[in-house]
């Protein structure tokens, strides 16, 4: 770990400059390809659902297995005994191959649409999905793949979305809805964790290079990952919630074992150590403690493969290559970046002391070492106490109750519901 912190210390620039050339090969290349295809392929092995969804295959009625979703349609005034204008010949161009529709439903008529040509083949009208006052009609519409597509269903919103007028209100709700509005409104997951991580550094640190280095080591190892799994969304099944989950997870095992690092560095310069000593001894030390940490996190998160769901499969793996690349950065490119920084890692007036030649010696005091020295005599004893306060907080598990969600996920799913 000494060898690789002189390393990058000596060679800081060629470290930055290659973490700057990953970051851009990993984007080009994932948009290259398109950007991102996720989508969700979620089965249950030996369960009922399975089983029917392998009779409906092997029946050649694979396409029934396919995600639905649901455009409830109320009117503003009058009602919806007939068609609205357009609705009709716009629930027909459903069956282009852009859409990879199935099928379409409504009160006024149905449509089942061919895999490869695209042609839509009139049926009967349900007037079962009409309402008793006729002022509410749900249309279903079916897709042939069971997996979730964002841009499928995207395209499809962006088709009808457009029968909203001053006479018709439009919403759209089920499966295949469930993340349209969620866009619209509210601040991403990941802006709010970069800006707690960035208000939390600041309090601890005082000063701006300390906070912000280890919130660069996040970017630079997000967006590298985010890239490699672009990439790997074109070879297997990559969840849509990946980038959230990978996001969060990076901002906060980033910072995480970035703060690890600079806090032991800063306290061996106010010891008296150089710039260069000082972030060799971090690595070696709390480098390897970053190390230990993140290939736990990266074997807990690929431990998701053995339950057997692929739907976590290309999400595990996914993660933990983001995680890894966040241990990379920890190592490589923060001591890089500190030693550009030098001494204003610090604030003024302990860099002036530091300067001045006036060092600390740092003895443990306070709570926090009274606590420990309190659990390393009493070490059986705080341990069983441990134990028996995990198992208690353990004991909910055995009655969780698992279920699907509902459609308020979305600011259009709400409302659709409401509607009806």
């Amino acid at each position: 770990m000494t060898r690789l912190a002189r390393l990058a210390i000596q060679r800081r620039w060629l470290v930055i400059v290659a973490w700057l050339a990953f970051i851009v090969i990993a984007q080009a290349i994932s948009g290259s390809l398109g950007g991102a295809n996720y989508k969700d392929t979620f089965s249950l092995p030996h369960t009922e659902t399975d089983s029917v969804i392998k009779l409906l295959k092997h029946s050649g009625q694979n396409n029934q297995n396919g995600l639905s979703g649901q455009v409830v349609m109320h009117a503003k005034s009058g009602d919806l005994a007939a068609a609205p204008p357009n609705v009709l010949p716009d629930l027909q161009k459903l069956c282009g191959d852009k859409f990879d529709v199935t099928k379409v439903t409504s009160p006024w008529g149905s449509f089942a649409c061919s895999k490869t040509g695209g042609t839509a083949t009139p049926g009967p009208a349900l007037p079962a999905q009409l309402s008793n006052d006729k002022t509410t009609a749900i249309v279903d519409v079916t897709w042939f793949s069971d997996k979730y597509e964002q841009k499928l269903f995207d395209g499809v919103y962006k088709s009808l979305k457009g029968l909203n007028s001053s006479t018709l209100q439009v919403e759209f709700t089920g499966d295949g809805f469930q993340g349209q509005g969620q866009k619209e409104s509210g601040v991403p997951p990941f802006l709010l964790g970069f800006v707690a991580a960035l208000i939390i550094l600041g309090i601890v640190f005082r000063t701006f290079g300390a906070t912000a280095i280890p919130l660069a080591s996040a970017i630079a190892a997000l967006t590298s990952g985010l890239g490699l799994i672009g990439m790997l969304s074109h070879a297997m099944s990559v969840s849509n919630i990946t980038p959230q989950l990978t996001e969060l997870m990076v901002i906060g095992v980033g910072v995480d074992y970035a703060l690890f690092i600079v806090t032991r560095h800063r306290r061996n310069l106010r010891r008296g150590m150089s710039v260069p000593d000082s972030i060799q001894a971090a690595i070696n030390t709390s480098g390897r403690a970053v190390l230990f940490a993140g290939t736990t996190v990266c074997v807990a998160m690929l431990g998701l493969t053995l339950l057997g769901v692929s739907f976590f499969y290309g999400m595990a793996i996914g993660t933990a290559i983001a995680v890894s690349l966040t241990m990379i950065a920890s190592v490589t490119l923060l001591p890089a970046l500190l030693s550009l920084l030098g001494l204003k890692v610090l604030p003024r007036k302990q860099r002036r002391l530091v300067r001045a030649g006036q060092f600390e010696d740092f003895h443990a005091k306070g709570f926090w070492a009274r606590w420990s020295e309190l659990v390393a005599n009493r070490r059986a004893v705080t341990g069983v106490i441990g134990l028996a306060l995990m198992v208690a907080l353990a004991i909910p598990f055995f009655s969780m109750r698992m279920g699907h969600a509902d459609q308020g996920t979305g600011r259009t799913p709400r409302r659709a519901r409401a509607t009806t």
